[in-house]
């Protein structure tokens, strides 16, 4: 048997091991291919890596390789979905993940710029989940390294004015969209209980209230507080579907980034840092 010393040695010894590292051409390879489960499988990888070395050696992450090869999935590859447990959504998030946990150390300054472009454009186009990541993102660039280049301050600035100019429609669709779920969580609803057809949006409308041209077309508003009234059970979780004494679990979809209150709440901080970084930019404010 051996002595506490020998063990305390020995757990010193694997303490100070190396960590071993990751084949960082086959994580890219995978992670930049048309298959979406074996992209995935590498993203869990490749989040596991940047965990474990973004505090012990960060300067070991190769983010020249890791960024392109991330910016690929995001805007080449992938689409955004609102389809939270899709397999396409949950790679998308999990490079989201990564990105939001990549060492912002000064070897990192130069890779700033491309990191905030990426998130400004998953900001605009993605749903919630990713959306609430990317905004971390560029609060966080503009925070650690101030004065970066300013071509990206206005775009926020302006996306930020179109949000806000949707929020009436945001409201109606944010509390119609509860009102959608909850018809399709108890479809035994009678249906003099259910959300008439006139109340109850198109999901397809409801995440996606945007047009091109940043329109917004508010849907009717036929019985809709009788409907909120009248739904049994409101605001229960959209995760599962009751069936009687049992609930299935049943895909939730999410919220468009314009749409999301969650979202909107982030704005005022990087609003705010964005003035005191670049004073030039305060003629935005009697638009906000």
């Amino acid at each position: 048997m051996s002595s506490p010393v020998a063990a305390s040695a020995q757990f010193v010894s694997n303490k100070k091991r190396p960590i071993s590292s990751p084949d960082w051409d086959d994580i890219r390879r995978r992670l930049t291919s048309n298959d979406n489960n074996d992209a995935l499988s590498a993203a869990k990888k490749l989040k596991d890596c940047v965990e474990l070395l973004r505090n012990n050696k960060p300067s070991e992450l190769p983010i020249s390789t890791l960024l392109p090869a991330i910016s690929t999935v995001l805007l080449v590859n992938t689409n955004p979905t609102p389809e939270i447990f899709s397999q396409e959504h949950t790679l998308r998030n999990t490079c989201m993940e990564i990105l939001s946990r990549l060492p912002h150390d000064d070897e990192f300054k130069h890779h700033a710029p491309a990191l905030l472009d990426i998130s400004m454009q998953v900001l605009a186009k993605d749903f919630e989940d990713n959306a609430l990541l990317a905004s971390k993102i560029i609060f966080d660039m503009h925070k650690k390294f101030r004065l970066m280049p300013q071509g990206q301050v206005q775009p926020y600035l302006d996306f930020v004015q179109t949000a806000y100019r949707s929020l009436p429609a945001s409201v109606q669709q944010n509390f119609r969209f509860e009102v959608q779920k909850q018809s399709q969580l108890d479809p035994a609803l009678p249906e003099g209980k259910r959300p008439s057809k006139d109340s109850s949006a198109n999901l397809s409308t409801i995440c996606d209230i945007g047009t091109p041209d940043n329109t917004i077309t508010s849907p009717p508003r036929d019985d809709f507080l009788k409907s909120i009234a009248e739904s049994p059970g409101f605001g229960a979780s959209p995760s599962t579907v009751s069936t009687g004494s049992s609930s299935t679990p049943k895909p939730r979809l999410a919220l468009k980034s314009t749409s999301s209150f969650r979202v909107l709440t982030e704005f005022p901080l990087t609003v705010m840092l964005l003035f005191q970084l670049y004073p030039k930019f305060k003629t935005n404010i009697p638009t906000l």
